[in-house]
């Protein structure tokens, strides 16, 4: 999350879903790369995935699939009690799980999730509580918001079907890069069963004065770099 990732970087393979290139969502997630919200910059996308699993999307769900299977086996009372996709006792529940799971590594591909609790993750009303939340927060604190939302919505709207989605919200662990050093952040994943889709609405707030500390701490290593590189060609020249 320490910078937006483009389209280009979905092709890291190993571990992602089929990102679905949309011009829609493309010009929809350009109203929220890198925007100057006084004292924090805002960082967002809007994405879209397909669900049909291939090549290392199928290995990752038997991995994690086999992984279930051996803690359902272990502790069967966990796995019957509720979960935010019901009881994962249920194959179609389970599959569901790992698809946000493979969406969070296609959307951030310097990360594994392979990790991720069911409990990390929150199962919402509905689609328009989510997006009553989503315009809460953003016509707060990004410039002219209000005028673009409608756009945006619309665009999210056609390509996913508000009305037909389930949503799940995404709480990090506070101690990944996801969570770290931000001031607030959201992840939503609108979920359409008969499109086979994932649409991740994610967002997230930097401190201007993070922001310059990261840039100074990164000048500061190069220089310091620069120094020792030279101080070893110093002693490798001296006679000694």
């Amino acid at each position: 999350y320490g910078g937006e990732s483009t389209v280009a970087t979905r092709g890291d393979y190993n571990k992602i879903m089929k990102f679905l290139s949309i011009p829609l969502l493309e010009d929809a997630s350009s109203f929220f790369s890198g925007v100057d919200s006084g004292d924090s910059i805002i960082y967002g996308r809007v994405e879209c995935y397909s669900c049909k699993r291939a090549g290392s999307d199928k290995k990752l769900y038997y991995t994690l699939e086999n992984q279930y299977q051996t803690e359902f086996a272990r502790s069967p009372q966990e796995f019957l009690s509720t979960s935010p996709f019901g009881p994962l006792t249920e194959k179609s529940n389970r599959s569901t799980l790992i698809s946000l799971i493979s969406t969070l590594n296609a959307s951030f591909p310097e990360e594994d999730f392979e990790q991720t609790r069911p409990e990390q993750f929150h199962k919402e009303i509905n689609a328009q509580v989510v997006k009553n939340t989503i315009n809460n927060i953003l016509s707060q604190r990004l410039p002219n918001y209000n005028e673009i939302m409608n756009k945006v919505w619309s665009s999210i709207d056609i390509e996913i079907d508000l009305k037909q989605c389930i949503v799940y919200s995404f709480t990090p662990d506070p101690e990944t890069r996801l969570a770290k050093r931000n001031i607030w952040n959201f992840n939503y994943f609108f979920c359409n069963k008969s499109k086979k889709r994932v649409l991740l609405f994610r967002c997230r707030a930097k401190s201007k004065f993070q922001e310059k500390e990261s840039s100074d701490s990164d000048m500061e290593e190069e220089i310091n770099k620069d120094t020792d590189d030279y101080s070893q060609k110093v002693y490798d020249d001296m006679d000694v």
